[in-house]
């Protein structure tokens, strides 16, 4: 066949879409799946077929021999182009079509954490958008077609997964790979015509639903409508390493993610089979959590005065090598986890022969009597750890267990805990490397932290029976070492003489050697201890559909003995849910209630998408208000404080009223405050005074949130005699607040958007352009908005007549008195850098003499905490106080 003229050989049942792929000849499309059936859903795919009629979507047609294609020219460009449009004005395109969006990018702009997403900058999938990808491919910069924004609430109750069904296009990509290849069926077209959506039978919650959470929809969605809620803000541009999960025996690959050499996602890799059918709940949503945990290990540890002390490695090292020396070689065994790496099964074993000179090896399971069939099925990696352990081994597994149960084993290295507490009653000396505290704490005398397979490299077997391989993927956590590593350097504690035989760098040089002696490997034991066992021999399709049928299994799911949803909050959610669900048993639905203050809740309802009006009782503030002044709010005792611009206040009624964009963790938690409910503190009036007199014509332009914090500066400017003129920018018409309230305070308004909705199309600077060319002067400006708006507002008025001009910096605060230092910028007065503090000395600064670089450069340090805290919901310094690292 040809294609655009070339000569393309294909095979027989293959699209043409199929063969341009393989032949690197693209062809748009947004509703195509590779490996399922065809669908011709978004008719973005057309081509010319020589002979045929109309339009043919390249996805659903049959490559023939001898036909003749075009995917590209000016007539089919036009027709993608006005589909697109289509299929545009259903979904927020104001960031798609802005003249200012290269601009954006050269910036550097971060996206906004925003809850419903209303442009690129607002939506956590910008980067990987098949939407944007198109839009920008066909050059579209105008839509003539009035957005239809279906104004749906977002679906952000369920565990792992929020909807913005605002943002979806139809495309029926979740749907299929739902219903076609995961065979789950939890999601379907809902309705028909205008009201079409997806969702699940009678629009019930997914955990209602028979919804598995494996995120495959959330992978395949081409717009960012479902999104991972936990993991959806991390950036995409970090470091990415190719690895596998080591939470079963499948040992999905997936494409680990790391921030600052901190994990932050885990998306299943395409490349890989198993993958496009068997990525579960686990890998796809619980490593991120479960690795970085705040409870996590970090430090070895040494019992002292029946404490267990913080100490270095050799401190633990040399208690160790003088402690085991006190034993017979018959009194000391290991506890091998099915968790260890062969690598690090390996090394143990040559531990346990040269240096403590003892047969008494064994694993961890055969005592803590869990390996049934699935238990097995989950650990394949046993029978590599078996292989490695029992080498030339004098005595069986059975002979051992015997002993630590009877006593003649006094000291124990365990690598897992044991789940039978009394076994460990009768112990001497205990030695525990683990990841995660556990009730053995009680009983041991040493502690060692290693670290999980994110943060080592070594090999797996898997459920196939072949070796895995898996990558370090982000940086260990504290001085946490790998397990390998730890047994190296304390054989060389033991002995300096034998070094040479642990002298290790990495796994790879372990495998060699592991290969080198395969010949001299007995495994015949392996091999009947194996049998014992039953491991199951199914391959993985078979096997895995039966790995989490019900949340019986999704609890007894366990990474070195550490139940994975102890450290996952949504995985406990969902297994906690189900089990109620499941047994039909009654219970007390038990909301938090917030405590009683001064600072009752009037009113709190979303008056612009994103945006909120809060009001609040602070009669004592409502006196003592004036315009430019702010609040630093705390919704609950441990909680973020929060600073806002007070916008209005009622002396008699005792209020203040507030607005705020939804734009991070905090707001998002403002949002859920009902009437009646109490704040626990509000801090006001903040800030210095604005010099409010007759300046003559002032300027006021407010983007987002700033339209609120100008509003009292335009209102009191208005009653001292000044000619107002106000700009409002905003992306779309949907999004702009207080329009009539400023209407009938200014002389003049303009409105801006970035889609040209309403008003100019553009942001703050065709405003001002707008200005300029129609002659208006003004003699004082104020600009409140993003930094990135004022910086260009700013830059604008000092160009054009280096008019005084007015901006509010009211940045991440902590304290508000000036002591945490979040707020510092520096100011060139004179030719001399001044330093100033926008709680204390502002917010209100003249914009002319900002160092806008530096600001920018400090907001950016505070990106990463701002993600985290969506996998971690908690804050560092509050974690830090609750467990004692710092002092009140």
């Amino acid at each position: 066949m040809k294609i655009n003229e070339t000569v393309i050989e294909f095979l027989e049942g293959q699209t043409i879409l199929e063969v341009a792929k393989k032949a690197v000849i693209f062809i748009p499309t947004l509703c195509y799946i590779e490996n399922l059936t065809s669908y011709g859903g978004c008719r973005l795919c057309i081509v010319k077929v020589e002979g045929m009629k109309g339009y043919p979507t390249a996805c659903s047609t049959p490559a023939q021999n001898d036909m003749k294609i075009i995917t590209n020219d000016d007539e089919l460009r036009e027709l993608r182009i006005e589909i697109l449009k289509l299929i545009l004005s259903d979904h927020p395109y104001s960031c798609l079509v802005c003249g200012n969006k290269d601009k954006c990018e050269e910036d550097g702009r971060s996206e906004s954490k925003a809850g419903r997403s209303f442009g690129c900058f607002f939506c956590s999938s910008k980067e990987t958008c098949d939407l944007r990808k198109i839009t920008n491919y066909l050059e579209i910069d105008d839509v003539e077609y009035q957005l239809e924004y279906k104004n749906s609430s977002l679906k952000r109750n369920d565990p792992f997964i929020e909807i913005d069904p605002n943002m979806c296009i139809l495309c029926g990509k979740c749907v299929r790979i739902c219903n076609e290849l995961r065979k789950n069926g939890a999601i379907n077209f809902a309705n028909r015509g205008h009201d079409t959506k997806v969702s699940t039978a009678f629009d019930i919650s997914l955990i209602d639903s028979n919804c598995q959470f494996c995120g495959a929809c959330i992978d395949i969605c081409p717009t960012g409508a479902i999104t991972s809620k936990n993991t959806k803000w991390f950036d995409k541009n970090s470091n990415k390493t190719m690895s596998v999960c080591g939470f079963c025996g499948i040992h999905c690959s997936f494409d680990y993610f790391s921030f600052n050499e901190l994990l932050v996602e885990s998306i299943p890799n395409k490349n890989n089979y198993s993958n496009n059918k068997f990525p579960c709940v686990f890998g796809r949503f619980c490593i991120v959590p479960f690795n970085n945990g705040n409870k996590r290990l970090k430090y070895p540890l040494v019992k002292n005065n029946k404490n267990l002390i913080p100490s270095g490695w050799y401190e633990a090292y040399n208690a160790i090598k003088e402690n085991l020396m006190k034993f017979k070689p018959d009194e000391i065994a290991i506890l091998t986890s099915v968790d260890l790496s062969n690598e690090s099964a390996y090394i143990l074993h040559k531990f346990a022969k040269k240096i403590l000179k003892t047969d008494n090896i064994v694993l961890t399971a055969l005592l803590n009597n869990k390996y049934d069939d699935q238990y097995l099925w989950r650990n394949a990696n046993i029978k590599g750890v078996l292989k490695n352990i029992i080498i030339n081994s004098k005595k069986s597994q059975e002979d051992i267990i015997n002993d630590i149960k009877n006593g003649r084993i006094k000291a124990l290295y365990l690598t897992e805990r044991l789940e039978n507490q009394e076994i460990l009653k009768n112990i001497e000396y205990l030695i525990l490397q683990d990841i995660y505290p556990s009730k053995n704490f009680q009983f041991a005398n040493v502690v060692l932290p290693t670290c999980t397979f994110i943060e080592d490299s070594g090999t797996f077997i898997n459920s196939e029976h072949i070796p895995s391989y898996f990558s370090q993927a982000a940086l260990k956590l504290g001085v946490s070492k790998p397990d390998w590593e730890i047994f190296c350097e304390l054989s060389i504690i033991f002995d300096d003489s034998i070094k040479s035989e642990f002298r290790f760098s990495n796994t790879s040089e372990i495998n060699e050697e592991i290969i080198k002696k395969q010949t001299e490997f007995n495994s015949q034991d392996s091999e009947n201890l194996m049998k014992g066992f039953n491991l199951p021999s199914n391959t993985f399709e078979e096997k895995s559909c039966q790995l989490i049928p019900q949340h019986v299994s999704l609890e007894s799911f366990k990474y070195r003995g550490e139940p994975i949803s102890n450290h996952v909050e949504d995985l406990n959610n969902l297994i906690e849910y189900r089990k109620f669900k499941f047994s039909g048993e009654s219970t007390e639905l038990h909301v938090k209630e917030l405590k009683k203050t001064r600072f009752k809740v009037i009113s709190n309802k979303e008056i612009a998408i994103n945006f909120y009006q809060l009001i609040i009782q602070a009669p004592l503030m409502a006196k003592k208000a004036k315009p430019g002044n702010f609040v630093i709010l705390m919704k609950e005792e441990i909680g973020e404080r929060i600073p806002l611009t007070i916008s209005d206040w009622d002396p008699v009624k005792g209020t203040i009223t507030l607005y705020f964009q939804e734009a991070g963790y905090s707001t998002m938690e403002l949002i859920d405050l009902n009437p009646n409910d109490y704040l626990y503190s509000v801090v006001g009036p903040l800030g210095q005074d604005i010099e409010i007199e007759n300046f003559g014509t002032v300027l006021l332009a407010g983007g987002c949130y700033g339209n609120g914090a100008i509003f009292p500066i335009a209102k009191a400017l208005k009653s001292a005699g000044n000619k107002i003129i106000i700009i409002l920018e905003a992306r779309n018409e949907n999004l702009f607040y207080l329009e009539k309230e400023f209407e009938e305070i200014s002389d003049n308004i303009i409105y801006c958007s970035s889609d040209g909705s309403k008003g100019l199309k553009g942001k703050i600077l065709a405003g001002l352009e707008h200005l300029k060319n129609h002659k208006i002067n003004y003699d004082r400006a104020y600009f409140i908005g993003c930094t990135y708006m004022m910086r260009d507002a700013s830059n604008f008025t000092k160009e054009h007549g280096n008019i005084p001009t007015f901006v509010s910096l009211n940045t991440i605060m902590i304290d508000g008195t000036g002591m945490c230092g979040c707020c510092r910028l520096t100011l060139l007065v004179d030719g001399k850098e001044m330093t100033k503090f926008a709680c204390i000395d502002g917010p209100i600064f003249d914009a002319h003499q900002i160092k806008w670089d530096e600001l920018f450069s400090r907001n950016e340090r505070f990106e990463e905490p701002e993600v985290s805290i969506y996998q971690t919901h908690s804050c560092k310094a509050i974690e830090k106080f609750n467990t004692g690292d710092i002092d009140e």
